[in-house]
């Protein structure tokens, strides 16, 4: 009874030492109990010697880590932090691009430390090892910096492709794209981008808005569907009200395929450590046939996520324009997927109506 106790008060001291640390510094309210949940009573020293190890509780960024290491009266140059300065300049920005000028690490470790204390290289080189950024070099020595995690998703992306590419060498006789839509709906130059696109398991309908993606997209699956069936056929979008639109589609070429979103599709499962999807290299998808709408919004982790899910042999068919909606997540893997050669199919005729301002 006596131990239980000491280590109770123990407890109840590492709690006020806690709060001492981090009330009024919008840590998240359960902070303090989930560190003596990890640490016991050595959570307030714990904290106080790398206040940085906080980053790994949600709600508990480098901001707000730095800041209290920077009010303990640490060193600001600590080759640690200047590291994590490099991160968190190029892990901070949204505007959805992964790869970013080797300057703008550089500038913000000698923005966050002073003067001759700016150890660059050798902060970048830490960062490195610790996998948190990666670094390349191209053509004449330009250098480009990445957080390791969405370069990692990116090359994700690209080997997949690259994958289903040689699948196509090594076993063509499986391809199964239709060669004709007989007495479609479908107009010559349609045919004609169709034609251009579905020569490959990974291939790309893209176009302007107005031109028919959709309405050709559906097309495709009615024919399709003629040939295996509806079990082996999955229509999906990165949005519900995407995938709505996709059903209506269908719906009026005649076909009783529902379109769900892509993370319906992959099936999410929860657990303690978050959240992944049931579907994936080592679960693939039993379908033959993957169309995927509004392919403009897919970022590049949701995109890694469905072409691991794509079984051997199965033809995947992105749809969408570039110049459209974006992905709110980082890179636009259906643009680069167009430059890299991918087979694509591009709509050019405006189909929606022929008005006079369409034609200007």
């Amino acid at each position: 009874a006596s131990v239980l106790l000491r280590k109770s008060e123990h407890i109840r001291k590492a709690k006020l030492e806690l709060i001492g640390l981090l009330h009024g510094k919008q840590f998240p309210r359960k902070l303090i109990d989930k560190l003596i949940t990890d640490h016991g009573s050595e959570a307030a020293e714990i904290v106080r010697r790398n206040p940085f190890g906080l980053m790994r509780y949600k709600g508990c960024g480098f901001m707000k880590t730095d800041k209290l290491y920077l009010e303990l009266g640490n060193d600001p140059a600590r080759l640690k932090r200047q590291a994590l300065c490099a991160w968190h300049a190029i892990a901070k920005v949204s505007d959805g691009d992964t790869w970013f000028p080797f300057a703008q690490a550089v500038r913000a470790i000698r923005d966050n430390v002073s003067g001759t204390n700016a150890r660059v290289d050798r902060a970048i080189e830490l960062a490195v090892r610790a996998d948190l950024l990666r670094v390349r070099v191209e053509g004449m020595g330009n250098k480009w910096i990445a957080e390791s995690r969405k370069a990692d998703q990116e090359e994700r992306v690209a080997r997949l492709i690259n994958e289903a590419a040689k699948e196509l060498i090594d076993c063509p006789d499986s391809l199964m794209w239709p060669l004709g839509f007989g007495a479609s709906s479908l107009s010559e130059h349609q045919r004609a981008a169709l034609q251009q696109a579905l020569i490959g398991f990974v291939c790309v309908l893209a176009g302007s808005p107005g031109t028919g993606k959709t309405h050709c997209t559906a097309e495709i699956i009615k024919v399709v569907n003629a040939m295996v069936g509806s079990d082996l056929i999955a229509a999906c979008a990165p949005t519900g009200k995407a995938a709505v639109r996709m059903t209506e589609a269908m719906s009026k070429a005649g076909l009783p395929l529902k379109a769900q979103t892509i993370h319906s599709l992959l099936e999410i499962q929860s657990s303690e450590d978050g959240w992944s999807f049931l579907h994936g290299e080592h679960k693939p998808l039993p379908h033959k046939f993957i169309f995927a709408d509004e392919s403009s919004m897919v970022d590049v982790g949701l995109m890694g996520s469905l072409l691991a899910a794509r079984d051997r042999g199965c033809h995947v068919l992105f749809v969408g324009d570039i110049n459209q909606l974006s992905p709110v997540g980082h890179g636009a893997p259906l643009r680069d997927m167009i430059a890299a050669g991918v087979p694509t199919g591009t709509l050019t005729e405006i189909r929606r109506n022929s008005g006079r301002i369409v034609q200007a």
